[in-house]
């Protein structure tokens, strides 16, 4: 195999004539079999393994893992491009432990990023010059959707639920509603309680409102009362919030 030849192979693996590895790999042994340049040979099917080793490793099992149409997901790798920065423009880059790796050319901070098995992910934009960092973008986005979904666990659904009392409620159900109300503000929802007057008891609205000031004052352990009862037709109504418990030291 003539230097010619290895050098022919090499060119051809830079314009990638071949499709695999293997199309290289039988390049090679035709030519460099009992030859005195079966080390270099060696090399060159060495340096077509890792480069095609590479292609696939970003192409096809790390790209498409992390790769999203989400607008709002930052640019990464050749996707920086799209934001208008060519890969000859000047880039501050950060690395992969925060350290200022200073400014470079968008290519070169590829190949760093490259040469790590990271990414390069766009942080500002708009920034002279743009500032571009080194991370493992996959484990980034797996931790921040994390904290997000554990940010939403502990967020309280607030609901308001509806209790009804009559003009003339006896007092097993009256003290029955106030226990649910208990129930429902220590959960952390709040309570509308209402008094729906029928007939003539639209004259006598006093009974009602003391109704409910007295429903209020048997919850006052955990409800406020939000604001003085109301008349909506011919429901009157107050709406109580729990109160948030502080914890004994």
């Amino acid at each position: 195999m003539t230097k010619e030849k290895i050098c022919a192979i090499l060119a051809a693996i830079k314009k990638k004539r071949f499709r695999s590895h293997r199309q290289i790999f039988k390049a090679v042994n035709k030519h460099s079999a009992g030859s005195a340049f079966a080390e270099a040979a060696f090399c060159v099917k060495a340096y077509a393994e890792s480069l095609f080793s590479h292609i696939f490793y970003f192409y096809f099992w790390r790209y498409p893992a992390i790769k999203t149409n989400n607008d709002n997901e930052q640019l990464i790798n050749e996707e920086i491009t799209r934001s208008g920065i060519s890969m000859s423009k000047n880039v501050r880059v950060i690395g992969a432990s925060g350290e200022q790796l200073g400014i470079i050319t968008l290519s070169k901070a590829l190949q760093n990023a490259y040469s790590q098995n990271l990414d390069l992910v766009l942080m500002s934009a708009q920034s002279d010059p743009p500032v571009c960092k080194i991370m493992d973008y996959g484990k980034f986005r797996f931790d921040r959707d994390k904290k997000k979904k554990e940010a939403r666990k502990k967020q309280q659904k607030v609901s308001v639920k509806e209790i009804q009392l009559t003009w003339q409620i006896d007092v097993n159900d009256f003290n029955t509603k106030v226990n649910n109300a208990k129930r429902f503000l220590t959960s952390g929802n709040k309570v509308k309680v209402l008094v729906i007057f029928k007939g003539r008891q639209m004259m006598h609205q006093e009974v009602g409102k003391n109704l409910l000031d007295k429903f209020v004052e048997s919850v006052s352990q955990v409800g406020a009362l939000d604001k003085p009862a109301s008349l909506e037709g011919r429901a009157m109504s107050v709406f109580i919030s729990p109160i948030k418990q502080t914890p004994a030291k």
